[in-house]
């Protein structure tokens, strides 16, 4: 797959891979945790998406890349 941009330590990212935000402007909560790189068609934009067990059950969101100030592939 092509890359599509580059992660803070210069690391090539596409659509799939997995990602770590580092570092949010206002919201700290999501630092820390994995993310996966999603391309959202209907909105022409790439994301950042999870899937957590909430009350047994899983939940899926989604977000894109406003805020965020720093985040690294994971290998």
């Amino acid at each position: 797959m092509t890359p599509i941009f580059k992660d803070s330590y210069g690391n090539e990212v596409c659509a799939g891979d997995t990602i770590i935000i580092e570092a949010h402007y206002k919201f700290k909560h999501i630092t820390g945790k994995k993310y996966t790189v999603i391309w959202d068609e209907r909105k022409g934009m790439y994301k950042y998406q999870i899937t957590e067990m909430i009350k047994r059950k899983p939940c899926t969101s989604e977000s894109d890349f406003f805020g965020v100030v720093r985040f690294k592939k994971v290998e």
